[in-house]
């Protein structure tokens, strides 16, 4: 049992992963299993190791593992989402859905296989969709309020941009002016002061 400084084992990884995990001989035979699958279709793991995973298929399930699955993995090394039934252990069939990769190994040809029910993986490909879908709103509602953000900005950069031009017009307006007006005022105020330096008569 692990301590709380330890972590868990592969093994209890293994068992307790959301999944059925098994790894096959190249003919199908069971070398090992996790009790995720065992729960699902009802056999313990001593019931299943040394077993053929298509004696628990149904007809149609051992007709495609056959037919299609053997020369797939053969060809390809990998089959992904494919969808068949298992028998459960009183007999009911039981939706999956499988992965699997072949793998080489100096002791021969092992299959991993990762299998999920079917109605989980529906339920689980909803709830991504679900998430995707808000996750696209949420993204698009940032968008928009970024796009609003850049607006107001451009329109503020336009409004600033207008004001200095303004300011250093206003400036240079000022500049002409008081050029224009020193002239004549110097000559008014000279004038005033020859004016007031002498008796002016009636």
């Amino acid at each position: 049992m692990p301590t709380d400084d330890q972590p868990p084992s592969a093994d209890i990884l293994f068992d307790d992963f959301d999944c059925g995990l098994l790894h096959t001989a190249e003919n199908g035979q069971i070398e090992r299993v996790n009790l995720t699958f065992c729960h699902w279709i009802g056999y313990s793991r001593e019931e299943l190791l040394g077993r053929q995973i298509q004696t628990l298929m149904n007809p149609e399930g051992r007709t495609f593992y056959q037919a299609y699955w053997v020369p797939l993995m053969r060809i390809q090394g990998a089959v992904t989402d494919v969808k068949f039934d298992l028998v459960h252990h009183n007999g009911q069939a039981v939706p999956m859905m499988l992965d699997a990769i072949q793998c080489e190994q100096a002791t021969g040809i092992f299959h991993e296989m990762a299998l999920f029910r079917a109605e989980e993986r529906h339920r689980y490909e909803r709830n991504l969709l679900n998430a995707r879908m808000l996750a696209e709103r949420h993204l698009a509602k940032h968008l928009k309020v970024q796009r609003a953000q850049d607006i107001a900005q451009g329109k503020l950069r336009i409004t600033y941009a207008a004001a200095e031009d303004r300011a250093l017009f206003a400036e240079q307006m000022i500049g002409i002016v008081s050029h224009d007006l020193r002239n004549p005022l110097s000559a008014i105020t000279m004038a005033a002061d020859l004016l007031g330096r002498r008796e002016l008569d009636d």
